[in-house]
C-alpha cells in the first residue's frame, strides 16, 4: 500500500482535532479540495477550501497549531500551492499534503504526506486518473473522520439530510 495505515490513522485524528481544516488547491486540485470540504461540513467540521492565490496567503497567514492546511497539488510545484504552505509552515499549522508519489517540493513542506499513483493520458482534457485516485483518498478519510464521532457523525448527517430535503 502506497499510504501507510498507521499515517491515515494519525492524519485522520489530526483533522478530526483540529479547531479548523483549510483545504487548497490550483484548478482540478481544488475540485478535490471542495468535495473534501463539502463531505466534512455535512459531518459538522469547521473547514474551507480556497481557490485563489491570494485567499490561501491570507488564510495561511492567520493558521495556528490548533488548525491544518490540507494541500493538494498532484505535480507537487504549484508555485502558489508551495507559498501557502512556506506561510503556513511559519505559524506552525499541521500540514497534510496529497502528491504524486515522487519526490517533489510540495512534500517537504508537510507534516504528514499523502500520494496519489496514477497514469494521465497524452490526450487528457484534464487530470482525470489523478482526480480519481484523489477522490478515492479523500472518501477514505472522511470515512474514518467520520467513524471516529459516529454517533455525532450520524446526527449531523441526518440534520444535513433533512435540511437539505425541506428546501
Amino acid at each position: 500500500m502506497i499510504n501507510d495505515e498507521r499515517e491515515l490513522e494519525k492524519i485522520m485524528h489530526q483533522m478530526n482535532n483540529a479547531r479548523k481544516i483549510i483545504f487548497i488547491g490550483i484548478g482540478a486540485s481544488a475540485i478535490v479540495a471542495q468535495d473534501f470540504e463539502h463531505k466534512l461540513k455535512r459531518i459538522n467540521k469547521n473547514c474551507e477550501t480556497i481557490f485563489d492565490s491570494h485567499g490561501q496567503l491570507i488564510a495561511a497567514t492567520h493558521l495556528t497549531s490548533e488548525d491544518v492546511l490540507f494541500a493538494i497539488s498532484y505535480s507537487g510545484e504549484t508555485k502558489e500551492i508551495i507559498n501557502a504552505l512556506s506561510v503556513a509552515k511559519e505559524n506552525k499549522a499541521t500540514i497534510i499534503t496529497m502528491t504524486q508519489n515522487k519526490r517533489n517540493t510540495v512534500q517537504g513542506f508537510g507534516n504528514y504526506a499523502l500520494y496519489i499513483v496514477s497514469y494521465e493520458a497524452d490526450i487528457r482534457s484534464s487530470a482525470t486518473a489523478s482526480r480519481i485516485a484523489q477522490l478515492t483518498l479523500i472518501d477514505i478519510l472522511y470515512t474514518g473522520i467520520a467513524t471516529l464521532n459516529y454517533d455525532k457523525s450520524v446526527v449531523a448527517l441526518n440534520r444535513t439530510l433533512e435540511v437539505i430535503k425541506n428546501f
